[in-house]
């Protein structure tokens, strides 16, 4: 007689306590622990599925019931919090897992991320009590189980006052890594060890020597006259971004030190670091380079037909890589050589979290990239470097990656399955890499100018019926951004560009005025405090932008739910809730449409002349 099977054709296995699962140990052991087969084991009672058609009608029945005892709009609003709080128990039961597995995986033995407190016994009888309240509140009111976040938070923190015996290096080392915007994530130990950098740098501006100790920290009086550390700030700075990063570094320092000792300073440098942001966004809106592009900046025409008579095959390769495709970010640095094979298929490799170089025998064929800065919301991209074809502005040209491909594998034919193709694994080092291709330009050519420069260029060849998102959609995807991301990285500045897009842009401003008047909600800038409403799989869900932060906003649901999301916003996604409402009727007549028309075109002029 076959094995029972389920809709997915897996083999089940019959528990004695009556319940069906899936054949396999693990989903047997987390059986053995559910309350049915516990159940079991205390009174013998072999459990017994319900009729499903009972089961859907008593369901129906009690939702009903539920609908006319709360209201429509009551009842809908409570289900709606069930799911929130639902989704939000299986995002931290994930995030614990995988904690769990990280621990589980390391090979050697490390230190705590965070030291112990020095707690004597009352404290400690103290905290367990509260422990205890809150494990019994959660049973009760079915909330997800946070003690483990908790602990972490709780008890595994430091005082300003350990820093007294403490060195630079274990610092870093003891420095809690839990992020300071969602609780359940973590950050990278490079982060702290990059803040703790700019704030020895910060210390030697003001002071003039190298000799910072995480002792200054304890009473920090050199941070709290903020007029002479912007002025050092700004003095050993060239751009916005890097005035912000010192601002930053100082808060999430600090922040993760003794919150509660230094709150008050840390709220003196998260203002200063709000309005360095606000000038960064300003900067960003108007499309224009920054002083560093400024100094560094080719055009795309000039970086695809530059070469170097002393490139190696490793060098053509880089620059194949951001030139005969549109350029992505630094994922190339992590490529591993792969083979396609019936164990290790495709299919396979798509979902692991590594990026692949694939080859079918020795013909290099795929690269699949599985790990980048946009992962989470665009998935694996596969590179086909057999496709012949060329797009009509010959920016797709995967032929001219291949044989870069092939000419590096041949002269590295040492290389075998599993090697990191460029040797190493590379983070943002894979940076310098970059760099070192265009070094002979005597400028810095960073992966930023690469993008901002291809787009640029590309926004010069096409027309304005063609800036849309079914065009751009294939060139966005391929440099692993939206299309609307795609559209704010273009420089304006440049001289060509700016006549082009001033003529575009009153024909767009115009359709836009035409929109507001015809019962469509204005465009309005995303700022601080808007009110927004984010989609996701289960629906709309509002919330308001906390914060700004380069190419990230930070989103507090209604619901007390905390996310990062993409920034610029893709409007598809995120969309502003209006302070005003938007169905104010009348028609634009040809008459007032000529005035606007006018008066846009004699404003445009005027920006010319100046």
């Amino acid at each position: 007689m076959p094995p029972k099977t389920n809709s997915k054709g897996q083999a089940l296995f019959t528990c004695e306590c009556g319940a069906e699962i899936v054949n396999r140990q693990s989903y047997i052991k987390k059986h053995y622990k559910t309350s049915k087969h516990l159940n079991f084991l205390a009174t013998g009672e072999v459990w017994e599925p319900e009729c499903k058609a009972d089961s859907c009608e008593s369901v129906k029945k009690y939702r009903e019931n539920m609908r006319e005892e709360m209201g429509d709009e009551e009842y809908k609003e409570k289900v709606r919090n069930e799911m929130r709080q639902y989704r939000l128990k299986k995002k931290m039961e994930k995030v614990i897992a995988q904690q769990d597995n990280e621990e589980e995986n390391e090979d050697e033995k490390r230190e705590d991320i965070l030291p112990k407190k020095v707690i004597d016994r009352d404290t400690m009888i103290d905290f367990m009590k509260e422990m205890l309240d809150i494990i019994d509140k959660e049973k009760k009111e079915r909330d997800p189980i946070v003690i483990k976040e908790y602990i972490k938070n709780a008890i595994l923190t430091f005082r300003a006052e350990q820093l007294s015996n403490m060195k630079n290096d274990e610092l870093v080392e003891k420095l809690p890594r839990i992020s300071l915007v969602n609780p359940l994530k973590t950050i990278d130990k490079k982060t702290n060890q990059q803040n703790i950098d700019k704030i020895k740098l910060l210390y030697k501006y003001i002071h003039n020597n190298d000799n910072f100790q995480p002792k200054d920290l304890i009473n920090p009086t050199w941070l709290e006259d903020t007029k002479n550390v912007k002025k050092k700030v700004k003095e050993n700075t060239t751009t916005a971004e890097s005035q912000r990063a010192y601002y930053t570094a100082v808060l999430s320092t600090l922040t993760r030190i003794d919150q509660d000792k230094y709150q008050s300073l840390i709220d003196t440098y998260r203002a200063l670091q709000k309005d360095i942001q606000t000038d960064i966004f300003k900067i960003r809106q108007a499309n224009l380079r920054t002083l560093r592009e400024k100094r560094n900046w080719m055009n795309w025409n000039d970086i695809v037909k530059y070469t170097d008579k002393n490139w190696k095959s490793r060098e053509k390769l880089i620059k194949a890589l951001y030139t005969c495709i549109p350029p992505r970010r630094l994922e190339y640095g992590n490529l591993i050589l792969a083979e396609e094979t019936k164990e290790n298929t495709l299919e396979k490799m798509e979902k692991k979290s590594d990026n692949y170089l694939v080859l079918k025998g020795k013909e290099p064929y795929y690269i699949i990239l599985n790990r980048y800065k946009t992962w989470k919301r665009y998935g694996t991209y596969t590179i086909d470097l057999q496709n012949k074809a060329v797009d009509d502005l010959k920016y797709l040209n995967y032929k001219c990656l291949l044989d870069a491909v092939k000419v590096y594998l041949k002269d590295n034919n040492k290389l075998k399955v599993g090697d990191y193709i460029f040797g190493q694994k590379y983070g943002s080092d894979f940076g310098k890499e970059l760099n070192k291709v265009w070094e002979g330009t005597n400028k810095q050519i960073s992966v930023d100018i690469l993008r901002h420069s291809f787009i640029t260029n590309f926004v010069k060849k096409i027309s304005h019926s063609q800036a849309n998102d079914a065009f751009l959609k294939q060139y966005s995807d391929a440099m692993g951004h939206s299309s609307h991301q795609f559209l704010t990285y273009r420089k304006l500045d440049d001289e060509k560009l700016t006549e082009k897009f001033i003529e575009d842009e009153e024909e767009v401003e115009l359709e836009e005025l035409t929109e507001k008047v015809s019962k469509k909600a204005p465009k309005q800038q995303a700022q601080v405090g808007r009110k927004v409403k984010v989609h996701y799989a289960e629906g709309w869900f509002k919330g308001t932008i906390a914060s700004i932060d380069g190419n990230e906003a930070i989103i507090n649901f209604d619901n007390g739910e905390v996310e990062g999301i993409d920034f610029p916003f893709d409007m598809s996604v995120v969309k502003y809730i209006d302070d005003e409402p938007a169905n104010r009727s009348s028609k634009m007549t040809a008459e007032h449409r000529a005035k606007i028309s006018a008066s846009m075109k004699a404003s445009h002029a005027s920006k010319k002349k100046n």
